[in-house]
């Protein structure tokens, strides 16, 4: 439903699979209201995936899960005061313009942000620029191997905390044609 706005009233727990949540209408609100959401399924599961225009996704905890929130070939994507705490990728970012991360808390896993990295968080040789206009704000990310993998962007980083990780920050060369394959 575009337009569509969503509470989460009580803690999810996903026992498959994928994601727990997915959100295909444009313009629409997910707010959390600081609930918990478990997925049980390991491997390949998703706590939010983000496949539609101009969302925010707003006060969710995602805990254990694959990747805590994905954002899959949507523009003006928001994510303000999300908590994440994931098994491989905190945000995971792939063709996607005007991403806005603000006040979220990133912790564990292979990588907090990817911006188009690859699992391990190394970045593909010949990236070019697949996630323009991202903006990463007042987040806190700890804890992983890699705070944020920027292989296919150019973000604006300001104001956060990137601490704990093995490395801070990987920046790829995207339109260069260089990576780390």
């Amino acid at each position: 439903l575009t337009g569509a706005k969503a509470e989460i009233s009580a803690d999810i727990v996903h026992e498959g699979d994928g994601p727990c949540i997915v959100i295909k209408g444009e313009n629409a609100r997910l707010e959390g209201l600081e609930r918990d959401i478990r997925p049980l399924g390991g491997k390949n599961t998703i706590g939010v995936q983000v496949q539609a225009h101009g969302v925010v996704v707003r006060n969710v905890h995602v805990i254990g899960a694959d990747t805590g929130i994905e954002i899959n070939g949507a523009r003006r994507v928001v994510l303000y005061h999300n908590y994440l705490e994931s098994e491989n990728v905190g945000v995971s970012a792939k063709k996607t313009d005007g991403l806005r991360i603000t006040r979220n808390v990133i912790k564990g896993g292979n990588v907090g942000i990817s911006l188009g990295a690859k699992p391990n968080g190394s970045c593909a040789t010949g990236a070019t620029v697949d996630n323009p206009g991202v903006v990463i704000n007042k987040t806190h990310i700890e804890g992983a191997k890699v705070g944020v993998a920027a292989c296919d962007a150019l973000p604006v980083i300001k104001n956060n905390t990137i601490t704990r990780n093995q490395v801070g920050l990987k920046m790829g060369d995207p339109g260069k044609g260089s990576g780390d394959s």
